[in-house]
């Protein structure tokens, strides 16, 4: 087979290689010109043999996905949610977002449920699978938190819909029936406004609600972008995110919601960047990484316990060796 992998997702025996097709003619131009009709091709490759791989089968869905949490094997069903337009373009009022279940039978990938009309007119921002459950965010000028029932995947159907302002760009479950959104907070107009976190309660699925925000501020957090850079750790229900050049934790909980527990910053001393990317637990420790350097702070306030520097960069250029030209002519 030979293919392309925009997007790549792995179940624990399966591995799942997505890539657009496009219809007639290529991507626009310009955002705002209208783009070709489109649909991604899916590839599934069975790896519960850690000496072998298998090609399986393919199959498409229509439109184009976000991310790799777009996909979600579940109980032998791949689910899939696409969007007509990709994120780059300027969603138009037929603009729609579905999720698609397919199974595997006779070397395909064949659909076997769908439902579409999730947030006409919107992109989608934010996917999370738990389950027999998905969780759907679009967004325009509002943001509608969908829950999908997929305990029947011949069968999915949307139960309930929350419409609060701005929108989550990374969704995560903590606990029991509740998910945790990162995203951004709008005006009026539908611009971004700054970083805010949202607690939902999603124990009824006909009817989830936000139980509490906490806005960081003007400017955005790579946790947005990049899971990664997420840290949720949930023996103390901590949750840590890196924005501006800080980390910021916060306890999160049904009883009180979300607590700010502390700031951790770097010292800017060398001439690498201080602005935290990433965060880690280790025993009682949390520990944080920049390109200056790991700091380490206590699990339960965040109170500095320690730092190590990295080298800065040596400016010294390396030099770049010249390799003599060979004589020409001959003899």
């Amino acid at each position: 087979m030979m293919t392309d992998a925009r997007i790549v997702y792995a179940s624990p025996g399966n591995l799942y290689l997505a890539t657009e097709r496009w219809a007639n003619r290529p991507p626009p131009a310009s955002p705002t010109d209208t783009q070709p009709s489109v649909t991604t091709a899916i590839h599934r490759f069975d790896i519960s043999d850690p000496s072998h791989t298998h090609y399986r089968g393919s199959g498409t869905v229509p439109g184009y996905l976000l991310n790799q949490w777009s996909l979600s094997e579940y109980a032998g069903v791949l689910r899939v949610v696409s969007t007509e337009a990709p994120a780059w373009f300027d969603s138009a009022d037929s603009t729609a977002t579905s999720l698609t279940t397919l199974r595997l039978a006779a070397s395909a990938l064949d659909q076997i449920g769908r439902v579409g009309n999730l947030g006409k007119g919107q992109r989608v921002y934010a996917i999370r699978f738990v389950g027999p459950t998905a969780y759907v965010v679009t967004f325009k000028q509002v943001d509608p938190l969908y829950t999908v029932d997929l305990a029947d995947a011949s069968r999915p159907r949307v139960l309930g819909e929350l419409e609060i302002p701005g929108y989550s760009a990374y969704l995560h479950p903590i606990g029991k029936d509740l998910l945790l959104g990162i995203g951004q907070d709008v005006n009026d107009q539908g611009r971004p406004t700054g970083t805010q976190i949202s607690l939902f309660d999603v124990s009824d699925l006909r009817h989830p609600t936000r139980l509490a925000h906490a806005t960081l501020g003007q400017g955005w957090s790579e946790s947005e972008s990049d899971h990664h850079a997420f840290l949720y750790w949930p023996r103390t229900s901590l949750v840590v995110v890196p924005f501006d050049e800080r980390a910021v934790g916060y306890r999160v909980s049904r009883a009180r919601g979300i607590e700010l527990v502390g700031n951790v910053t770097h010292p800017t001393g060398t001439t690498n960047s201080a602005t935290i990317r990433r965060s880690l637990v280790a025993g009682d420790s949390v520990f944080t990484v920049s390109d200056a350097g790991v700091a380490s702070s206590s699990l339960g306030a965040l109170a500095s316990q320690g730092w190590a520097s990295f080298p800065a960069p040596d400016p010294t250029p390396v030099p770049i060796p010249i390799i003599p030209k060979p004589p020409s002519g001959g003899g």
